[in-house]
């Protein structure tokens, strides 16, 4: 395990590349429920690491990330934020990454008629577990054409608890330019307004051309195109396979009940390994 430091000290640790299965090394900060307080409630640009349990309940602050922030989620450990309205505002970019097991975890809260995260610009999930959970979005898409939601890997549930929610993008009375992409990972996106996913008419849901993401979802509005898909994707208990050749790479259980359609002109890889 990775020796903590004072202040604004680096340690040596490592993250996950999610594309290669690689660890790899890099000097970080290690976060701490003080750190964040004493700075503010604000992350600037530059690498963090979870390596212990920390819990954030700020009734009058929101944690901020402005620059490009990296944030590592140390294996066994938890970053949970609550208490405000949204608890995680990304200004410009927001990388998230897991270690070897993948366990460590990223808990946000949101109240106050707010979505849980929000993006101004760039979220991306490399790996992981990132739980957000909201009124009016679990993580939220931006109204900028710059704004997007990119998942890459990990495993990630997404929220929208009240009125015309959606777990992953802009609430059905919102509009946004951003685009929203599965490239992998596990994704379970659920919302109130029966979407669990939307990036408003005017924006963009997609996969990427490899995409091998897992999607389970209450629903995704007909406006955003199917045609270029690559992944497998649930709309509640049906699920069928986008694109002709979709690889495995993340662990995944499929509940009982649920209904997985594989066309004969389609494959579906489950490499040795994955589950």
């Amino acid at each position: 395990m990775p020796t903590k430091a004072f202040a604004d000290d680096t340690i040596s640790t490592y993250y996950r590349d999610y594309a290669t299965g690689d660890m790899v090394p890099v000097e970080a900060k290690p976060l701490t429920a003080d750190y964040i307080t004493s700075h503010n409630y604000e992350l600037t640009a530059g690498w963090y690491i979870v390596n212990e349990d920390i819990t954030i309940d700020a009734d009058e602050f929101w944690l901020a990330t402005i620059g490009e922030v990296h944030l590592i989620l140390g294996d066994g450990y938890t970053l949970a934020v609550s208490g405000y309205s949204t608890n995680i505002r990304v200004s410009d970019s927001l990388t998230i990454y897991g270690q070897e097991q993948g366990t460590g975890k990223l808990s946000v809260t949101g109240s106050m008629q707010r979505p849980a995260m929000e993006s101004a610009g760039a979220i991306t999930i490399n790996g992981g577990n990132v739980i957000a959970s909201g009124f009016m979005a679990g993580i939220d898409l931006g109204i900028y054409e710059t704004s997007s939601i990119t998942i890459n890997g990990g495993n990630v549930t997404a929220i929208g608890k009240v009125h015309d929610s959606v777990g992953i993008g802009r609430a059905l009375t919102g509009t946004s330019k951003g685009i929203i992409t599965f490239n992998g990972g596990v994704v379970n996106a659920t919302g109130d307004s029966g979407y669990g996913i939307n990036a408003s008419s005017n924006g963009t849901v997609s996969t990427g051309t490899d995409g091998h993401a897992v999607i389970f979802t209450n629903g995704i509005p007909d406006y955003h195109s199917r045609d270029s898909w690559n992944g497998i994707v649930f709309i509640g208990t049906q699920g069928r396979v986008y694109g002709s050749t979709v690889t495995l790479k993340d662990n995944v259980t499929i509940p009982e009940g649920y209904i997985l359609v594989i066309r004969e002109d389609q494959k579906l890889v489950v490499p040795e390994g994955v589950t």
